[in-house]
């Protein structure tokens, strides 16, 4: 085990562990948020990111923490050991509220806006890793779309309203467009799409959120810096 893949939702404890998995292991270990991101919150452009990213797989040794989904493939492909941190959403959220009051050792007083922003980064993000790691289905077959809605109204918020057109398609695909908030009765649903057509239109509306992604990295990037301003 010498290159080491640390992945997971916000606040599912990536840093913590991989601190600790670098110290027990002797390894270097690489935060990739704190090379994204630039003084005042500016992110890497495409171009820079990639050269970071070439310069660090090819080092013989490491702990690389974070997700970047763009990048994920080159560095699967890089890596011997991948570690998934997959825990509940509930308590992802409770460790980020957390983590911002000690942060910054006091509540403030517009915190139920601040919550709102980390929602709608929150629940973007979770749809983004979600159609990485499998394709938009993967976002219905696991816990994303157990906050359809919510997730919906924060897209609407970050006015990213393509991507809403995309998941009312695949809500279509549900009887009566109505998908269950309950994970196993969604599941029991999508194991009966066993049909090429359905395949080929889940295949159609994932080429166009991949056309998608990267606008709407953009668009989260401002609550990202909103956050950091807030708190």
């Amino acid at each position: 085990m010498k290159k080491v893949l640390v992945l997971g939702c916000a606040g599912s404890g990536k840093s913590t562990f991989s601190e600790l998995l670098g110290k027990n292991q002797g390894l270097p270990v690489v935060h990739l948020d704190s090379l994204y991101w630039k003084p005042g919150w500016q992110a890497s452009s495409a171009e820079e990111w990639d050269l970071v990213i070439e310069k660090l797989i090819h080092k013989d040794k490491y702990v690389l923490d974070g997700n970047y989904s763009r990048t994920l493939k080159v560095r699967l492909k890089e890596s011997d050991t991948i570690f998934y941190l997959d825990f509940p959403r509930y308590l992802c959220l409770y460790r980020i509220f957390k983590r911002r009051i000690l942060n910054h050792g006091r509540v403030r007083s517009d915190m139920a806006e601040g919550t709102k922003r980390i929602y709608s980064w929150y629940n973007t993000r979770v749809l983004i890793d979600s159609v990485n790691d499998g394709g938009l289905i993967s976002f219905y077959y696991n816990t994303g779309a157990d906050y359809l809605i919510e997730t919906m109204e924060d897209l609407h918020r970050i006015k990213a309203d393509k991507v809403i057109k995309l998941l009312l398609k695949v809500n279509k695909l549900f009887p009566e467009g109505n998908v269950p908030t309950d994970i196993d009765e969604r599941n029991e649903i999508i194991s009966s799409w066993d049909d090429e057509e359905t395949d080929s239109k889940l295949e159609k509306i994932d080429d166009q959120f991949y056309e998608l992604e990267e606008d709407l990295e953009k668009r989260i990037e401002p609550v990202i810096k909103q956050l950091m301003n807030n708190y």
